[in-house]
């Protein structure tokens, strides 16, 4: 391993270990203010923000192991090699004068992935940094090295939901209990204060996430197709590829991307694809989102 990609490993490393990290910690300042030291609340409301608090944080610790786990789920892990694909196909219960034909015609329409030589699906993309294609690939998160995509996508939303909260309860209770008590110990003030700038951080960055997904959500687009749709509106069409099917692929001159966006079902059918059906669904830890990632209902479909 050469210098540059060591380091880029160790870079990923560090980003990776900040949200595990600052659990710890946000659990150690908690220890610090409300059990080591005299404490302010009275002893229930110490308990009721303690078990909230760990009812958010178990939320969050299971989404984010349910998120990570996606190295089964590429589609060089899904789908055989491309040659495979191609001569395994069945056209036995078919005449034998159009099999050619139609074999011909099929493979053409079927893309693949230059990288990974595999099937590669309408919403599928390749991703640089893991090297592998995913079904419905939105983005590669950065802080959570790992790719977001069909799999894990409702739990990427629920995790961003969750830890929100966390660490917005949290950092309420500690600066309320630490502003009631006028004086604390150096070492006190300075994990709080550590704490704080920490939490403002992670609040940002989580916030900021939430809102560009709450954009691209409700229209049922991946990040990937919300910038591609927003490009081509403004006239630039050298990002058509992206979809493989849509009025997008026929350079359309519609400036509704509710038209433009062939995956757009309407805001309630949006989200019952991601989350599931019922509310249940929707703050369940398990995998509730319809369809198989491969092919996807078009609201041109009851045409």
């Amino acid at each position: 391993m050469d210098p540059k990609q060591f380091l880029e490993e160790v870079f990923r490393l560090v980003i990776y270990s900040i949200y595990p990290l600052f659990v710890l910690y946000s659990n150690f300042v908690f220890l610090g203010l409300f059990v080591l030291s005299k404490n302010v609340f009275p002893h229930s409301a110490v308990l009721i923000f303690f078990v909230i608090i760990k009812i958010l944080l178990t939320f969050s610790i299971l989404y984010f192991v349910l998120l990570s786990n996606t190295d089964s789920k590429s589609t060089q892990d899904i789908f055989p090699l491309a040659s495979e694909f191609k001569t395994n196909r069945n056209f036995k219960n078919i005449n034998p004068f159009i099999a050619d034909t139609l074999l011909e015609k099929s493979i053409e329409k079927t893309h693949i992935c230059s990288t990974c030589q595999t099937y590669k699906p309408p919403r599928c993309h390749h991703c640089s940094r893991c090297n592998r294609c995913y079904l419905k690939y939105d983005h590669h998160c950065l802080f959570l090295d790992a790719c977001i995509g069909f799999h894990n996508y409702k739990f990427f939303l629920q995790f961003l939901i969750s830890n929100f909260l966390y660490v917005v309860f949290y950092t309420i209770v500690i600066l309320l209990e630490f502003g009631m008590e006028k004086q604390h110990t150096t070492s006190i003030t300075v994990n709080v204060i550590i704490f704080t700038v920490v939490a403002v951080g992670i609040i940002f960055v989580t916030f900021q996430t939430i809102l560009v997904q709450f954009k691209t959500l409700p229209n049922n687009e991946t990040f990937i197709e919300f910038l591609v749709i927003n490009e081509y509106l403004k006239g630039d069409h050298s990002h058509i590829n992206v979809f493989q099917e849509g009025p997008i692929t026929e350079f359309s001159d519609s400036k509704d991307r509710k038209v433009l966006n062939p995956y757009n079902l309407g805001l309630r059918q949006n989200l019952k694809a991601v989350f599931g059906s019922s509310v249940l669904e929707w703050i369940s830890p398990s995998f509730t989102s319809i369809g198989d990632g491969i092919s996807f209902v078009k609201n041109t479909d009851s045409e």
